[in-house]
C-alpha cells in the first residue's frame, strides 16, 4: 500500500522550531502518513500552495498585493502573534540597564535580517519616526531568528519575536531589553486552500 503524503512548506525558523513537534503528533495519530517538507520564504510557499505544489504552509501573514486576489482561495489559522522585542547577549553592557530608549540604542552595533525583511523594515520605521537614523547592521543574516545565536556570543543588538527571544532567554543565552516596541510583525499562521 502507498502511504499518504502531506506536502508542507515553512521558512527555516518554523521548519526547525515548530514542525518537529507537530509532525511527531501527526505521526502518532496517522502512522502511515509521509511528509515532504519544503523550505522557503512565505511568499514563494504561498505561490506553491496556489499552484497545487504544496498542501499547506506555515508562515507569517503579511499584506502582499501579489496574493491579494488569491486570499479568497486560502484559509488561515493563526498560531502565534508577532510581538517584537530587542535582544542582547547576557554579557552585553545594555543587559544590566533597567531603562532604555531608542536614543540609547542609536550608536550600538546591530545584527539584523536583510533590508527586505519585515522586522528590519519595522525597526527602520520605528527609528525614523523617532527622528533617529535607522540601525546599520554590522552583521546581516537571513533567517532573522539566527541572529539570536550571534548576539549570544557577540556584542550586538538584534530584534526578535518575543516568543523566540523568551525561549533563548530561558535557555540563558540572551537578555530581552527593557524597551517596548510599539510595532509587531505579522502573525504566524497555518495556511491551506
Amino acid at each position: 500500500s502507498t502511504k499518504a503524503v502531506l506536502r508542507i512548506g515553512a521558512n527555516l525558523q518554523l521548519l526547525i522550531h515548530l514542525l518537529p513537534h507537530a509532525l511527531e503528533s501527526l505521526r502518532s495519530g496517522y502512522p502511515d502518513l509521509r511528509f515532504v517538507l519544503r523550505e522557503g520564504p512565505t511568499n514563494t510557499l504561498i505561490d506553491a500552495l496556489l499552484a497545487g505544489d504544496l498542501d499547506c504552509t506555515i508562515g507569517r501573514l503579511s499584506t502582499n498585493a501579489r496574493h491579494a486576489a488569491a486570499l479568497a482561495e486560502l484559509r488561515f489559522w493563526p498560531l502565534s502573534g508577532g510581538e517584537l522585542c530587542l535582544v542582547v547577549g547576557r554579557s552585553h553592557p545594555l543587559a544590566r540597564r533597567k531603562r532604555l530608549t531608542l536614543q540609547d540604542l542609536a550608536g550600538e552595533a546591530w545584527a539584523l535580517g536583510g533590508t527586505t525583511g519585515q522586522a528590519r523594515k519595522l525597526l527602520d520605521q520605528l527609528f525614523i519616526s523617532a527622528e533617529l537614523p535607522p540601525p546599520q547592521p554590522i552583521l546581516e543574516c537571513r533567517p532573522q531568528f539566527a541572529n539570536l545565536a550571534f548576539v549570544a556570543n557577540m556584542q550586538l543588538v538584534t530584534v526578535a519575536t518575543r516568543s523566540d527571544a523568551l525561549a533563548a532567554q530561558e535557555a540563558g543565552t540572551v537578555h530581552i531589553l527593557p524597551i517596548e516596541l510599539p510595532v509587531e510583525s505579522a502573525p504566524v499562521a497555518f495556511i491551506c486552500r
